[in-house]
């Protein structure tokens, strides 16, 4: 939107005394969040800050431990700023927060400076007082201009669920991509992902608390089934006529946090004026709906709407288009007759020219016969006032008339104050400059309205968010025939036709369900085996989404859902490459492999799909192997562990105990008659011998006389035979030629004459 301030999300880190400082600054609203943390709780509460915020820009000090400055540095997708030591400089920083502006009228800064600085920062904490600093400092040099802060508060910490940036992309969580657009080459856009499933959102409200809702999942269980208690009346089918009229409602009503950003710097443009006056009506007729109807108890227990509320709204509404004509949109015009003085001005200067003409013709007929002024007229400068102007051909200084006190001249022109000049200014004084300063006293009187109310108006918005919020998870819900998760404190879970909610939705033929039990007494462990594009990798996803949706207060695609509070999710999925230069695929897998070893606990799960596969056969089937025994040695305690895998050797009884795990396998309906092979995409206990691993070939497009050939050199290998000779290859002579040429290569002395080798090369070849 014209004139809207680029949102930037900004973490400042000071350490100061075995202490760390956190100060979050988001230029979307002006929120300002704090936070401390000893240096041995850095890692832990550091991810938990970046998954919760999410910053575009990492400030740090320079001569940050080496360690935690790695750590800071591999954060993805954010700008860091290593700033000048001096920036985090504990008297800097008390310096600094006399430079903070807040979201109230200007007679209002100091005492709202004071009270919140004193009542929330702790000003003997070094590392926040420097992080402030480091911060103002930072935004002064970069957008000219220190911190407009509409609120400080603590930081909300997540203790509930927890999933690194990397897990919500495997898992199409949340998954952003560069934008397609050539002209947005540099910005990111949400690709396919759960977010986008449930963002069905009628404003950026909803969608910026479903992006919290995904960001800090609470860990009070009583909160999370008051959001299932509220969504369950969304769902009700007597809910859904007003659920249709909410959103309805709502489309209208823009975010104004914004806005007022711009209200309080004094950068308003007319559009922008337009959209407030138009989402204040929006957010007024929304309030009177909700007044006619009744919302849900828990989501109207910390905020209530009522006539007063309702009455403000329109008021600002009605002052807005009263005082902004909104049809120039060149400049704030405020409307004609609005206000008398500035009507009054207005004629005047709108009447100006006529007024000097007549002026000019006044002193053109006082003037001398014979006078050498060629051409003579009256002009008005804004700060300078009226003027009257000569042509000074033919005249020189001494020639002005008596009375005519020269101002300044340029090359062609003398500028003079005279009586009827003096009287003008008497009359009419600085006319542009009065018409400025009413018009902006009259602008200012209306911001600083909207300021004093800016508490309010948060509020309200951050509540209609949430509205919009529930109807969307409701819409997404009913259309998907999702059902009520449950939490229990059994040491199991139990998910009962469970469905991938993204492939449900893009798959043209009916989805097949699953389900998934474990734990209790049962173990704690499932190992899942089957062919190639059978579903192992998507069951280990709709597992970990399904345990996402339920933990985030939202309704789960599945018949039944029992589960334990899960405090982690861990993939350790494999993406193709090696993550950083000079490492490996498997060297990556390893890593995440002893992460979830490290960080997991009995109320973790871990999806562990297709391990080694970039490896040895015998070294990654052997670590899987080990990495089973260690879990299931944890007893209870084991996390709960979803494992796909082509290893089959590693579930025999000599290798792992079969007691320590579930076996299941994806059913697969081999049509011999047919040559061809079903897959059923239904995972059922028990394992299934045989790999088809010829058959997905063929599924896969792998040319048939290649799979053929595959065939016999597979049985050679299992019978300890000769391999036959290929008889796809059709020129012997040519084959021998290559293979003659291929060890001449090989054996090449590196000492010796390039030349002489290919010589020796191209002899093979040209010999006929």
């Amino acid at each position: 939107m014209e004139g809207e301030v680029q949102s930037q999300d900004i973490l400042a880190i000071s350490f100061k005394s075995q202490s760390y400082g956190f100060v979050f600054y988001t230029t979307r609203d002006g929120s300002v969040s704090i936070s401390e943390s000893n240096s041995a709780n850095f890692g832990m509460n550091f991810e938990k800050i970046i998954h919760r915020y999410n910053p575009s820009i990492i400030c740090m000090q320079p001569n940050i431990d080496n360690a935690i400055a790695t750590i800071i540095k591999d954060v993805k997708d954010t700008e860091i700023q290593v700033l000048e030591q001096n920036d985090f400089n504990y008297q800097n920083g008390i310096d600094s927060m006399a430079q903070i502006l807040f979201t109230v009228p200007s007679d209002e800064q100091d005492s709202v400076r004071q009270s919140v600085l004193s009542g929330i920062v702790n000003l003997q904490s070094k590392p926040i007082v420097a992080a402030i600093g480091a911060l103002v400092n930072f935004t002064n040099k970069k957008y000219q201009s220190p911190p407009i802060v509409s609120v400080f508060s603590m930081m909300e910490i997540s203790n509930g669920l927890v999933l690194s940036s990397k897990a919500m992309s495997d898992l199409q969580i949340i998954k952003q991509e560069l934008h397609p657009s050539i002209h947005q080459m540099t910005s990111i856009k949400e690709g396919v992902s759960l977010f986008t499933l449930l963002n069905r959102c009628s404003t950026k409200m909803g969608k910026d608390r479903l992006k919290d809702l995904f960001t800090n999942i609470p860990n009070d269980i009583n909160q999370i089934n008051q959001r299932h208690d509220i969504l369950e009346e969304f769902t009700k089918p007597e809910f859904h006529p007003m659920v249709n009229e909410l959103v309805n409602k709502m489309k209208n009503v823009t975010d104004v946090t914004n806005i007022i950003q711009n209200v309080k710097k004094g950068t308003m443009k007319t559009k922008l004026w337009s959209s407030l006056a138009k989402s204040l009506s929006a957010a007024a007729n929304f309030c009177k709906f909700t007044l006619q109807n009744t919302l849900p108890e828990n989501l109207t227990r910390h905020f209530s709407i009522t006539d007063k509320l309702v009455n403000l709204l329109e008021s600002l509404s009605q002052q807005i288009e009263m005082t902004i004509d909104f049809s120039k949109v060149a400049e704030v015009y405020i409307n004609d007759d609005y206000d008398q003085e500035l009507t009054r001005l207005r004629k005047i200067y709108k009447n100006l020219d006529n007024l000097l003409n007549e002026k000019a013709v006044e002193l053109i007929d006082d003037l001398p016969l014979k006078s050498p002024i060629l051409s003579l007229s009256v002009v008005y400068l804004p700060q300078i006032g009226f003027l009257t102007m000569c042509q000074k051909e033919g005249l020189k200084r001494e020639d002005l008339p008596n009375g005519y006190l020269l101002s300044f001249e340029t090359d062609s022109h003398f500028y003079c104050k005279n009586e009827m000049m003096n009287e003008l200014d008497r009359n009419y004084g600085d006319i542009y400059g009065d018409l400025q300063k009413r018009t902006i006293k009259i602008i200012v009187k209306l911001s600083n309205r909207i300021l004093s109310h800016s508490h309010e108006l948060s509020e309200l918005y951050k509540f209609i968010g949430e509205v919009d919020l529930y109807c969307s998870l409701a819409v997404v819900s009913v259309e998907g025939h999702w059902i009520r998760p449950t939490f229990s404190d059994k040491n199991e879970m139990k998910i009962v036709g469970g469905r991938h909610p993204l492939l449900e939705k893009l798959t043209p033929t009916d989805f097949i369900p699953n389900t998934i039990e474990f734990g209790s007494d049962k173990p704690k462990i499932i190992v899942i085996t089957g062919p190639n594009g059978s579903g192992k990798s998507v069951l280990l996803k709709q597992t970990a989404i399904i345990v996402f949706l339920a933990s985030i207060g939202c309704f789960v695609p599945c018949q039944f859902c029992e589960l334990p509070q899960i405090d982690k999710i861990i993939p350790v999925f494999h993406n193709g490459g090696a993550s950083e230069p000079f490492s490996s695929g498997f060297y990556d897998d390893l890593k995440m492999l002893s992460e979830s070893i490290r960080k997991s606990t009995n109320r973790t799960l871990i999806l562990v799909d297709e391990f080694g596969k970039t490896s040895n056969k015998d070294d990654g089937a052997s670590l899987l192997a080990g990495f089973i025994r260690s879990m299931s040695d944890r007893g209870e305690m084991s996390p709960f562990v979803i494992i796909s895998t082509h290893f089959r050797d590693i579930l025999k009884e000599n290798v792992i105990d079969n007691k320590l795990f579930i076996r299941m396998t994806m059913s697969v309906d081999c049509l011999l008659s047919k040559d061809e092979l079903l897959f059923l995409y239904k995972a059922v206990l028990g394992e299934d011998e045989k790999s088809f691993g010829f058959e997905c070939a063929k599924r896969g497009g792998y040319p048939p006389e290649l799979v053929e050939r595959a065939k016999i050199v597979c049985k050679s290998l299992k019978e300890g035979t000769d391999v036959p000779e290929n008889p796809l290859i059709v020129d012997r002579e040519m084959d021998m030629k290559m293979k003659r040429a291929l060890k001449i290569f090989f054996d090449w002395n590196e000492n010796s004459d390039p030349r002489a080798l290919i010589a020796t090369i191209e002899s093979i070849f040209s010999d006929h």
